[in-house]
């Protein structure tokens, strides 16, 4: 043991993990953009929560008595699957844009083989790496804590759901992380990283549970009309989102910050506008507004599709006698609409959505000629 390292020194944990994690920590705490994504992350959970308690609160058979105590135990049960959904999805997020950029900023500055000269070894390195963009999930995880433990006052919330929901959510974060820093090996700019590291998340998590799904609990699909609005939910949201992923590439030099307006615009458009479309529907009696807002959002098309084009019964019937309810865009329900107006709806939905892809494209034309030539 070397002179003047006492016992506890050599047992901590910076020592443990090497001196790049202490640098990783330092430089991440001096980061602009982490004070603005901890803010971005406060006020999103903020409308999300304020919207989760208008969804209860403000139902039509609720009254006064929403807010005693029978009804706080429901609001402080749906608040809190919400509030965990939410850091659930926004911490492998943020492991996934954080640990992107990991060794393809070391390969684009030079500074790899500079590193690679020191005695930090391979171990060192890929810890400080990974402890330094995963800080940044926990401290965002550490801001909800005190959130679910007020909404625990109100009942229906006890400590053991809150745990297991903060161990899942650090599991799943530390997965993408390891993720996306395998990822940065192989692809040296951030965006192709995370674009990868998405298409290993649908193919494990969407894509191969669909396909189970489909093949032993729904039964059959009817392959005309489902297989034809499937082909424009795809072809939309492949143009929109590449679109707006290049013109923000475009746009701003830092790889980052592109990635993260792109995921802004997502959050934006299909969490914080149908949130405020909720509130404005609730406080304003305008139950219509967010009925419509849910035909662009695509989730809400995914489960219309495989409501009216799945299941044994739909399977076998003629794709002309399908008929489509719209429980899925408004809680009261309303008419069945037929195969023919679907198709037509989710085709203009499409139409405008591939409309706005190729205007993002030609922003980003313009942005690198400007760029270029000046």
């Amino acid at each position: 043991m070397e002179l003047g390292i006492f016992p506890w020194q050599v047992l901590s944990p910076l020592r443990l993990l090497g001196p790049l994690s202490d640098r990783e920590l330092r430089i991440a705490s001096r980061r602009l953009r982490s004070y603005a994504l901890r803010s971005g992350y406060i006020l999103l959970l903020c409308i999300l929560m304020l919207s989760a308690w208008y969804r209860i609160v403000g139902l039509p058979d609720s009254t006064l008595a929403a807010f005693g105590v029978s009804r706080a135990s429901v609001v402080s049960q749906h608040v809190a699957s919400q509030v965990l959904m939410f850091q659930f999805a926004a911490a492998q997020f943020i492991a996934a844009v954080m640990l992107s950029s990991s060794f393809g900023d070391e390969l684009r500055r030079g500074t790899f083989s500079v590193l690679m000269t020191t005695p930090i070894t391979s171990t060192h390195i890929v810890l400080g790496k990974l402890m330094g963009g995963l800080v940044q999930a926990v401290l965002l995880l550490a801001i909800s804590l005190p959130v679910l433990a007020v909404l625990r006052i109100f009942g229906g919330v006890t400590w053991d759901s809150v745990l297991a929901g903060f161990c899942i959510t650090l599991t799943a974060a530390g997965f993408m992380g390891v993720l996306s820093l395998l990822l940065s090996t192989y692809y040296r700019h951030p965006f192709a990283a995370v674009s990868a590291g998405a298409l290993v998340y649908l193919i494990l998590f969407a894509g191969l549970p669909f396909a189970v799904a489909c093949w032993i609990v729904i039964g059959g699909v009817n392959q005309p009309a489902a297989l034809l609005h499937l082909l424009l939910l795809v072809a939309w949201l492949t143009c929109f989102v590449i679109g707006a992923g290049l013109y923000f590439s475009s746009r701003f030099t830092r790889t980052t910050s592109a990635v993260v307006a792109s995921f802004a615009l997502v959050v934006g458009l299909w969490i914080v506008g149908p949130t405020l479309a909720g509130l404005i529907g609730v406080t304003g009696g305008k139950t219509n507004v967010l009925a419509l807002y849910r035909w662009i959002h695509p989730m809400t098309q995914v489960q219309l599709i495989l409501a009216g084009a799945t299941g044994t019964p739909n399977a076998g019937m003629p794709w002309r006698s399908l008929t489509y309810g719209t429980r899925v865009l408004s809680p009261s329900g309303g008419q069945a609409m037929s195969v023919v107006s679907v198709t037509g709806a989710l085709a203009g939905i499409a139409t405008a959505y591939i409309l706005a892809g190729l205007l993002f494209l030609r922003g980003a034309q313009r942005c690198l000629r400007r760029r270029i030539f000046g």
